[in-house]
This record gives structure tokens, sequence and C-alpha cells, in this order.
């Protein structure tokens, strides 16, 4: 809600006082927004976007994973239209998040998330990963709606929805996930009702990191005019990368 334009006078200093748009989805709280700090302008401007539902996504484990989650936000983004999106994560992951355009807030794992979960209501909380600490945050924020996974009363996890009972009995048992042919993106985009929706990682660079990246890739003497392939062959003891020779 915003503070009326009228601009009521404050008693305690003398003066009039300003209105806050506190639904904007660049407003801060603590300090000046992006569009004050650039030219002075107040509140409400020209680049006020009201929010008017607040999304939790709860990813904190692994830096690859975060990274693949983001697929996501376009098809949540066309969802709900004017949400503001909380993204609690660690700090490793921080620097993966903190251009996306999607992602109205970043939150890192610690003591300063815990504090806000319990003031905090939101409209919808995601948690996709079947880790105890990420299912304990998702059962901990206050909300009606919760999809993915949830940690019980027994400190067992518990699938929210169908989908989600899927996805935790594939990570619990290894021949169910070696014979699984879906993408991560279309089971998640399951668990939370968005099946079929178009996905593709969201993933922002600055001008300095893409320099420095062609800068490295042309060191190692890429050939940048060519379609370039990356290979991970270090994903763990789990999944190894297994020899094989062409008969024939």
């Amino acid at each position: 809600m915003t503070q009326s334009s009228a601009n009521p006078r404050d008693e305690r200093t003398g003066g009039e006082r300003r209105e806050i748009t506190f639904d904007c989805r660049f407003f801060l709280g603590d300090r000046p927004c992006v569009w004050h700090k650039a030219s002075g302008v107040l509140c409400t401007c020209e680049h006020y976007q009201q929010i008017d539902q607040r999304l939790l996504i709860v990813k904190l484990d692994a830096m690859g994973d975060v990274l693949r989650t983001t697929a996501l936000l376009p098809a949540l983004a066309e969802a709900h239209p004017r949400a503001g999106i909380t993204w609690i994560t660690r700090r490793e992951s921080r620097a993966l998040l903190e251009r996306n355009p999607y992602v109205t807030e970043i939150l890192d794992y610690g003591e300063d998330a815990l504090l806000q979960l319990q003031v905090r209501t939101f409209d919808r909380v995601i948690n996709l990963d079947a880790g105890k600490t990420s299912a304990a945050l998702a059962s901990m924020a206050n909300s009606k709606q919760k999809d993915g996974i949830t940690l019980d009363a027994r400190g067992c996890v518990q699938p929210t929805n169908a989908a989600a009972r899927k996805w935790l009995e594939m990570g619990v048992f290894d021949d169910l996930k070696r014979k699984g042919t879906r993408t991560y993106q279309d089971i998640m985009l399951e668990i939370i009702g968005l099946s079929g929706a178009p996905h593709r990682y969201v993933f922002e660079l600055s001008d300095e990191e893409r320099a420095l990246g062609r800068m490295r890739l042309e060191r190692l003497g890429v050939d940048l005019s060519r379609p370039i392939i990356g290979l991970n062959t270090g994903a763990g003891r789990r999944w190894q990368l297994k020899q094989w020779r062409e008969e024939g």
C-alpha cells in the first residue's frame, strides 16, 4: 500500500510528509532506490511498478542447480505478472541472481533470512529441493500456497503434490532416476503447475564480464566464429563419465 499522494503535514517536523511507494518493485526500505539515486526522482515516478503478490523461491545448494532453476522464472512471471520474487540462496550463488530481471530481492541464507521469515508473509512459496534445510525454510515461511518439498514435525521431507512426490521418488531411488527421460525443467514446471510453459536459463552478465570471458577464450585459442560445446566431466562419483569405444 502506498502513502497518500496528498502529502499530509508531518506534525513532528512541521513539514510535509513525503509519499513512499512501499509496494513498488524498486523500493528498498533502508536506502534510496536506483532511480532516486540516478536522477533524484520521488515517489511516485514514471518507473513505478506496483507489486501485488509476493513469491518466495528457496534454492540453496549447488550453483549449477541454482542457475538451471532460473529457467522457471519467465513462466512464473507470466503467471504472476505483478509479483515480486524473493529468492533465498547461499552467498556463493548470489552473483548468479544479482542481475536477474525477474528477481526482486535476494536473501542470503543465514540469520537475516531466518529472522525475516518469522515476520513476512508470501502469497506463494516454492522449494524444489529435497534437502532438509531447504524444506525447513519452506515450512517456516508464512504462506497459504506451498509447492514442492516441505519438512514435517518428524523431520521428514514431504511433497506438496503428486508431481513433487514423483520427483522425491526419483531422488530416493537411483533406478527411477536413471530411467528418467524428462528434463529437470519439465519436471519442475509440472510441480509448480505450469507444465508446457516455455523456459530458458536467465543469466545476465555485465559488459565487463563478457569482455573477460571472450578474452579468456581467445587466449585458449577458441575460434569464436564457430559453435562452442562445453562438457563438464566433474559431476561427482554418482554419475561417472564412462569410456566408450566405437565398434567397426
